[in-house]
């Protein structure tokens, strides 16, 4: 249950990290007029409501749960680590901010199947209240430790690659979890991909 509630952390610490600072970045990677940065951010939440729903069907389709989450996970903080690194180069830098937004909503999306699968009987609402309330403390930290990083060094770089180190360990907390892990044959998995949730 802690592992599933530090995994949550991190995929929501990068959630949010990416909600609150991506006009910031926009801006520092050249982009000045606020029109441009209000569309260009909501380019990446365009693609990731596509990525959402076929990650989720995947996962439902072969009732796998572990790789459709945890590869998202890395795939996102591959695009962070590339946005980090990359921002006098704006459209590599952009397409990296969208690629990591994507992909932590979209394992996001399968991750909330995740508990369900695993915690039975009366332990799981109260793990799920549990999982949750220790994993909505990322919307916290991650902006405010970007933010104080950002103070210090004058550039969001540093905070980015906070949140890719992050990201990454909860998936390695998630993989180890749910190795030698599979869903029960004779019960129909709880459903990824009609279990996105409003933050």
């Amino acid at each position: 249950m802690y592992a599933f509630s530090f995994a949550y952390f991190a995929l929501i610490s990068g959630i949010y990290a990416i909600s609150f600072w991506l006009p910031t970045i926009l801006k520092d990677n050249g982009v000045t007029s606020i029109l441009q940065v209000g569309w260009l951010t909501a380019i990446p939440y365009a693609v990731t409501i596509i990525a959402m729903v076929m990650i989720g069907r995947s996962s439902d389709k072969t009732r796998e749960r572990k790789w459709h989450a945890v590869t998202p996970a890395v795939l996102a903080a591959a695009g962070l680590l590339t946005a980090a690194f990359t921002s006098s180069i704006f459209g590599v830098s952009f397409v990296g901010m969208i690629i990591a937004t994507a992909c932590l909503w979209g394992a996001y999306t399968v991750f909330w199947a995740l508990p369900a699968a695993h915690l039975k009987g009366t332990a799981a609402a109260g793990g799920i209240a549990l999982i949750n309330s220790i994993g909505l403390l990322g919307g916290f930290v991650s902006p405010f430790i970007i933010g104080i990083i950002k103070d210090a060094t004058g550039s969001t770089q540093y905070g980015l690659v906070f949140i890719v180190i992050l990201v990454l360990a909860g998936a390695a907390v998630l993989f180890r979890t749910l190795s030698g892990t599979k869903l029960p044959a004779e019960t129909p998995p709880a459903p990824a991909a009609d279990r996105i949730e409003t933050l």
